[in-house]
């Protein structure tokens, strides 16, 4: 006798949906006589460990496991407050409201700011002119400057990035403009370079160091001896051009 197969039901495959991040905690804490505030960043990944940072920009951050509760988080800004305490210490000051006259930096030297309603941004000379009147706020200037500052980028950077490549013998797939918070260039695996628009505050020889560097990833994807010693190959004087980016402070500008 003939056996009758069983009858199959296939229900439609539901992807899972990945787990959100939780929102970031706003706390402080009062130590050594300061207040510290800091940020409570959990995380759904791999994380198995509290991590503290302090950058400018972003100030005290502590990436915790999702499961960590936050008198964790507390504790160990508590047992770390010295070294927060330092680093915030050491931090640039913030620069001040830009107005008619401020000076702001560009390609290793510096422009001073003028406001002439229904012209610019236009570079004239050693002066920037930006359209908007004298008594503009902050907010609306530092928008226009950063505008500015991000044209130009997406101009020279591209430019001198193409002029090493000539030269070097090698072709990035795309040359990026991003905003990058803690990194002055990156090269992707697929060869796609991202430079940061900030590169146009640092002189020309800091901007050639960083398209070099990237342009040799294309070659080596480490930073082992053959990578080094092709950037040494085209830059003899890579260490002094690196050294000047030390100099450009990210929060010389707003961000």
């Amino acid at each position: 006798m003939r056996r009758e197969g069983a009858h199959r039901s296939r229900l439609p495959y539901t992807p899972p949906v990945p787990r959100s991040q939780p929102p970031a905690e706003q706390a402080s804490l009062a130590v050594l006589g300061r207040t510290i505030e800091y940020t409570v960043v959990r995380s759904h990944q791999r994380l198995r460990t509290l991590e503290i940072s302090v950058r400018p920009g972003e100030g005290v951050r502590v990436a915790v496991p999702a499961f960590v509760p936050s008198g964790e988080a507390a504790a160990l800004v508590r047992r770390r407050a010295a070294w927060i305490l330092a680093r915030l210490d050491a931090f640039p000051p913030a620069p001040p409201a830009l107005a008619p006259g401020s000076q702001v930096p560009y390609r290793g030297g510096f422009v001073r700011l003028a406001f002439v309603p229904g012209q610019g941004p236009l570079l004239h000379g050693a002066e920037l002119i930006v359209p908007l009147a004298p008594g503009a706020h902050p907010p609306a200037v530092e928008a226009e400057v950063n505008a500015w500052y991000r044209a130009r980028a997406a101009v020279l950077v591209p430019e001198a990035v193409a002029e090493w490549a000539a030269l070097m013998g090698v072709t990035p797939r795309a040359v990026l403009i991003r905003d990058q918070k803690r990194r002055w260039g990156s090269c992707a695996a697929n060869g796609t370079l991202r430079l940061n628009w900030r590169l146009v505050l640092a002189p020309s020889a800091a901007l050639d160091y960083v398209a070099v560097h990237e342009l040799a990833h294309l070659r080596h994807r480490d930073h082992s001896r053959a990578f080094w010693e092709e950037v040494t190959r085209w830059l003899p004087d890579w260490k002094s051009r690196r050294t000047l980016l030390s100099e450009i402070a990210f929060r010389q500008v707003p961000s």
